[in-house]
């Protein structure tokens, strides 16, 4: 008796495991049709015509035509928008100059947007008759004969001997540097780029702007520089229209000595 019960567990037990073994079986049966069916609509989307790139949309640009973007990103019309490089072109549009960040989105079913941020020139420094146009962090934009409309301050004390378009400018003295960036960034900061007409760093603890060509000002070695570009505003606010003089924020109490 005991062995008919041994018996029937073992039948009971092993029709168990064939009914969970079937399960397995028809659960991955039921998987692989399933990716094979993704996989046939991934190779069908490759040709059907319906996913050809028909406009590539640029967004966000201002000094860099879109044109200009279109034909660096390499995204030619009519291809297929799953098979457009998307890395490649942004790497392609990131050597532009000009170009700061770059986004770029697949907007199905035939549409590429780039979205880009630019860089803007908020400085220059002089070179060989013609002048270099930098950005808030040092990057070299571009070398123009004229200045035109770029009423950005000049940038005076840096030394070097090579640049790169795109990269940041590489001087002898990189502590001078920081401090035209950190200058430059507290300056956007308070609003007075239109104001600043020179950033001058040949003594690096005795930095001067120029204010509209009538004022020196004097930050000392460029310490608490926030501070300084803050004290600066509300002074120059004070001031009356076409006043000359020199203003001293290198010493605790800044004082404002007038120019007849």
């Amino acid at each position: 008796m005991d062995n008919t019960r041994s018996g029937s567990g073992n039948l009971v037990a092993t029709t168990d495991n064939t009914r969970k073994r079937q399960a397995v079986k028809r659960k991955s049966h039921k998987v692989f049709v399933i990716l094979l069916m993704l996989i046939a609509v991934s190779l069908t989307s490759l040709f059907l015509p319906v996913f050809n790139v028909k406009e590539v949309e640029v967004i966000g640009n201002e000094k860099i035509e879109t044109q200009d973007i279109v034909v660096s990103s390499g995204i030619m019309k009519e291809i297929n928008i799953f098979r457009a490089n998307i890395t490649d072109a942004k790497n392609n549009i990131s050597q532009i100059s000009y170009i700061d960040t770059v986004d770029i989105k697949r907007s199905l079913p035939n549409r590429i947007v780039i979205n880009v941020t630019e860089r803007k020139p908020v400085g220059y420094i002089p070179f060989m008759g013609s002048y270099i146009l930098i950005d808030k962090r040092g990057h070299v934009l571009e070398v123009v004969a004229e200045l035109g409309d770029n009423h950005i301050p000049f940038i005076g004390g840096l030394k070097f001997d090579r640049f790169k378009l795109g990269k940041t400018i590489q001087v002898d003295d990189d502590k001078k540097l920081e401090m035209i960036v950190s200058c430059l960034k507290e300056i956007l900061n308070y609003e007075l780029l239109h104001q600043v007409s020179e950033i001058d760093v040949h003594d690096i603890d005795n930095i001067q702007l120029n204010i509209q060509s009538r004022i020196v000002v004097s930050l000392g070695d460029g310490t608490d520089v926030n501070y300084k570009i803050c004290f600066l505003k509300e002074i120059l606010k004070e001031l009356n229209e076409g006043e000359r003089g020199y203003i001293d924020l290198s010493i605790e109490k800044p004082t404002f000595k007038p120019i007849n």
